[in-house]
């Protein structure tokens, strides 16, 4: 049985919850949240930390003031959890007297937290939004030093030189090795948005994930045979999220996913310079390095729809899927879902009545998504017949991604990279 306060203490000279500026991105600010909030990501920092360091504990005890206000979600955060991991939770909440300062001075205006990881996504959409609203917030969730420290170079840009960053100390010292993969990410985020939204008395979170890789991840193993796909971007299960959000205090709640009828080299095209896609980092892995791994899903699709958006030359990875060889049982695996993916989206620039079909299936969640799919599809490509004509050494997965090249109308290829490249063009007027 593991305690969210023996888990999760507050840590008095690094504060948890504080501001920055892009101006002074090393200068923090202390900021205050109700109890009840603190006490409701302290609950999900502890499953977060469960999933990734304690996966057989089966129970958390909750110490809180508020028993009542969390009996209403309990056993819906149990079927989550479970929904998400995999494995079960037992929820116990024990009363507890006040600890601490109460009085929180919340912040005013129109404003609403912006979710910002340092991905080429988060950086584009950050920037739709603030196009909008200039004085806009942004919110940071700081799960690895190593990210954080990528994330506030990213906000020394000009960019974002007028904003100030909410962040959240959401780490807990490790004693297992992480995994790339966690499937409580996506819950942590959106309740860090949730939290920070009623700081600032909105109501409303805007998560940046591009529609296209949304889009992808929701088909899972229809397109990937039998790999597992996260469940952090997953649309219908953030909108478990959202709705166990808004029955936490009965107050209506919004996620704005600005970005969800994008692809990734639209979100580059339209709103990213050479500077800030160079200091973007959506790598899987969190570990110390100055280079991309350049195998793993993220990084594949990152590195196709830069080169697409006309970037040919700017991202760095350590590893060319498809060129290099390596020994290691996590790069074939990662080899076997490239494979996957591109035999995928072949099939969806074919227009196989299959895929067709199963992409018809996600018409509740977006709109047409046969062209999103598409318009993805034909990105890839793009990427992947630049990275074939400027290497002439191909491995296994550069020969097979050749030979599904070979079966692709480049007229097609042709008049995507035209659409891109007028969506820089208008970026540049």
């Amino acid at each position: 049985m593991l305690k969210v306060a023996s888990l999760v203490k507050n840590e008095v000279f690094s504060p948890r919850f504080f501001s920055i500026s892009g101006a002074k991105p090393n200068d923090r600010t202390k900021f205050p949240l109700d109890e009840q909030h603190r006490d409701l990501l302290n609950l999900m920092m502890s499953l977060h930390y469960i999933e990734c360091q304690y996966p057989l504990e089966k129970e958390l005890v909750l110490e809180t003031r508020f028993v009542d206000l969390f009996k209403t979600i309990r056993e819906d955060l149990e079927r989550l959890f479970l929904l998400l991991t995999g494995k079960s939770i037992k929820l116990m909440l024990s009363p507890t007297r006040a600890h601490g300062s109460q009085t929180v001075l919340y912040e005013g205006g129109n404003s609403y937290p912006i979710l910002l990881s340092g991905g080429v996504d988060s950086i584009s959409g950050a920037l739709k939004v603030l196009s909008r609203n200039p004085e806009g917030i942004l919110l940071h969730i700081n799960t690895s030093k190593v990210i954080f420290g990528k994330m506030k170079r990213v906000l020394t840009n000009k960019a974002f030189s007028r904003n100030q960053t909410y962040c959240i100390s959401a780490g807990i010292k490790a004693k297992r090795h992480r995994s790339f993969f966690s499937n409580t990410r996506g819950l942590l985020f959106l309740t860090a948005g949730y939290v920070v939204s009623r700081f600032l008395r909105s109501g409303k979170v805007v998560f940046c994930e591009n529609g296209a890789q949304m889009l992808d991840i929701m088909l899972g193993s229809m397109a990937y045979d039998n790999a597992v796909s996260t469940k952090n971007t997953n649309p219908r299960y953030l909108q478990a999220v959202n709705n166990l959000l808004s029955k936490f205090e009965n107050t209506s709640f919004e996620v704005d996913y600005t970005l969800k009828d994008a692809t990734k080299s639209e979100a580059i095209s339209e709103f990213l310079d050479k500077e800030l896609l160079q200091k973007s980092w959506s790598c899987y892995s969190t570990r110390m390095r100055s280079e991309m791994c350049g195998s793993c899903w993220n990084c594949f699709a990152t590195k196709m729809s830069s080169i697409a958006a006309g970037f040919p030359e700017t991202l760095r990875f350590e590893v060319d899927p498809l060129s290099d060889d390596l020994n290691s049982a996590f790069f074939s695996d990662n080899q076997r879902i490239l494979y996957n993916m591109l035999v995928f989206y072949s099939n969806v620039i074919n227009r196989d009545e299959k895929v067709m079909s199963e992409l018809e299936e996600c018409g509740d969640v977006f709109h047409k998504p046969e062209e999103l799919a598409t318009r993805f599809a034909l990105d890839l490509y793009l990427g992947v017949y630049g990275c074939l004509l400027k290497n002439s050494r191909k491995n296994g997965l550069g020969k097979k991604a050749e030979v599904l090249l070979s079966g692709i109308d480049l007229s097609l290829l042709d008049n995507r990279r035209e659409s891109l490249a007028k969506l820089r063009s208008q970026r540049n007027k």
